[in-house]
């Protein structure tokens, strides 16, 4: 079924709701899902499928799922018949970026809080087996973490119950030495995605020799993992030392020997490991130069305009370590504006004087639910799309919104400094470009993927996805001046993150394994200059700030440049 205008239908035990098209999220498999106020709707393209497969006794089956974990159907949605099902909206971030470095640091994301996502998931298995459920595909992509750090299991209505059988489950977590789904194959598949989150890699990935690049599954049916004798894995890849001991062992026989068992459920902590502060060099090729020192108060995050944010929420003058203002959290972003700097934190608008540093409160009228920058410009994200601020300077700070570009709200996932939208299964680009426009790109080579990490740069757009094998594709975009045709180019990944950063004058850099740092042009993608250099590691994250180019390292900022 297609909601093309305002549709009223009735939800089971709660009466009329009125679905309108902006209210879609995502389409995919045999249906869209809309959210409207706290309810989530998935109604079925095919309606008569769902009565087919008696969907609305299953519904109910699942209904009793009673656990704050757990997304579970609450009843059915009817327009003269069963047409879908409705759920409770739950706020949460997707599990995927828990596996990202950058995504960890910013958000602060250490080994204790891993463990506690990991052990919540696992009462969630518990409860399900419990009650004679088995959850199949609890892919990376079928769970997202509340607030406060509690995982939620959605798509429950895959889950296999009573008489329904699962019917799919994701490549990448499946068990390809068990001919059917039970309790100790979900355990298996816990296994995978638990892995993820502490090391930030599958368990089948790295370089084995034997193996092609990218042949996961030929390696998951030798049981040859990342414990393999030989393995070389990047500098990215976490210590595998953080994972407790019982646990630690428990993978390792899984992964590695083929073992089939329950894993240990009580663990005494994290081991701590200690980092180790390298000094980095430079060659006759790459220098090095160290702007801030992190090891007091670590870097999280960095801004275009020569500001960052550290770890206490300060935010900081790069070049100089001057505090310019106390941030309120994590959700801030600073650009250089009027001879000073907007910065935005939690919310809240602050204008502080270049000079001076006077700080002042500026506000705006509009609601919105974030805010995203993309180089010395600042956007709000609100029901009425992408609006981008402009400050003026009078008696004092004066804030409003300038251009708008529709989006749909709820069907647009937001990253730092761009959108990716997903019309009713239609995959568009919503990229800031040049000094005041905005292009609204359709990318078919994005459809049916579920994006993870994106980056938009000069004329570049790089992002990470998930296709429903369960492999990472990193796909990129090279546009012309008016961002209405480009060049495309895709690769497997081992990491759900981006490591790149592009210059005005059109140069991307990019680290993707160790030891080499890659140069190429937005005009001539496929002509790089690798720089082979022993320096260059994976944890190196590259960034743009005053178009130069440096790296965060352990809370550390770099410049970089060419010898």
């Amino acid at each position: 079924m297609q909601i093309t205008k305002p549709t009223q239908l009735t939800l089971e035990g709660r009466g009329l709701i009125t679905v309108r098209p902006n209210d879609h999220v995502a389409t995919g498999g045999e249906g869209s899902v809309f959210k409207v106020a706290n309810t989530i709707l998935k109604i079925y393209t095919d309606p008569s499928k769902m009565v087919a497969d008696d969907m609305p006794s299953k519904v109910r089956a699942l209904s009793a799922l009673s656990h704050p974990g757990i997304l579970a159907p609450k009843g059915i949605i009817t327009e003269r018949s069963p047409i879908g099902f409705y759920m409770d909206y739950a706020k949460g971030t997707p599990l995927t970026p828990f596996f990202s470095n950058d995504f960890r640091n910013q958000n602060g994301i250490n080994a204790a809080q891993t463990l506690k996502i990991a052990q919540a998931m696992q009462e969630i298995y518990a409860f399900a087996h419990a009650n004679n459920a088995v959850l199949v595909d609890a892919n990376e992509l079928n769970w997202i973490v509340a607030p406060d750090l509690s995982p939620k299991a959605i798509d429950v209505d895959s889950w296999a119950i009573a008489k329904w059988p699962a019917k799919v489950i994701m490549p990448s977590i499946r068990d390809w030495h068990s001919k059917t789904f039970n309790e100790l194959t979900d355990w298996f598949s816990w296994g995978v995605v638990t892995f993820q989150l502490f090391t930030g890699i599958h368990p089948y990935k790295g370089t084995l020799q034997g193996f092609a690049r990218g042949a996961m599954i030929d390696r998951m049916k030798a049981n040859a993992s990342v414990f393999s004798s030989g393995i070389k894995l990047n500098n990215a890849v976490r210590d595998f030392r953080t994972i407790p001991e019982p646990l630690r062992i428990w993978y390792k026989e899984t992964f590695q020997d083929g073992l089939r068992s329950l894993p240990p459920f009580s663990f005494q902590g994290v081991v701590s490991v200690p980092k180790i502060q390298k000094t980095i060099k430079s060659s006759q090729k790459l220098t090095h130069k160290l702007i801030y020192d992190g090891i007091k108060d670590p870097i999280i995050k960095s801004f275009y305009c020569g500001l960052a944010l550290t770890q206490s929420y300060k935010i900081i003058q790069v070049n100089t370590g001057k505090v310019i203002l106390n941030a309120l959290g994590k959700e801030t972003e600073a650009i250089s504006t009027n001879n000073g700097w907007l910065i935005v934190s939690e919310g809240l608008f602050t204008w502080v004087n270049g000079t001076s540093l006077e700080q002042i409160p500026v506000s705006i009228t509009s609601d919105f639910t974030h805010a995203i920058a993309y180089k010395n410009r600042l956007f709000i994200v609100s029901e009425q799309g992408l609006s981008e601020l402009s400050l003026m300077i009078f008696n004092k700070p004066i804030l409003s919104t300038a251009s708008t570009w529709a989006t749909m709200p709820n069907a647009t996932r937001w990253f730092s400094e761009c959108g990716i939208a997903d019309m009713m299964g239609a995959t568009y680009l919503l990229l800031p470009f040049a000094n005041s426009s905005c292009a609204n790109v359709r990318v078919k080579e994005l459809d049916g993927l579920t994006p993870v990490s994106a980056y938009l740069g000069d004329r570049f757009f790089s992002c990470i996805t998930v296709n429903k094998a369960g492999d990472y594709i990193k796909s990129e975009f090279s546009f012309d001046s008016d961002y209405r045709d480009y060049i495309y180019w895709e690769r497997r990944s081992d990491l759900p993150s981006l490591n790149v950063a592009t210059l005005q004058k059109g140069v991307c850099s990019t680290i993707t394994e160790d030891g080499v740092l890659n140069l190429f042009t937005y005009k001539s993608p496929g002509q790089i200059m690798k720089i082979n250099d022993l320096s260059i590691e994976m944890d190196m994250q590259l960034f743009n700030m005053n178009e130069e180019i440096y790296y965060l390292k352990e809370g550390s900022i770099y410049s970089l440049k060419t010898a």
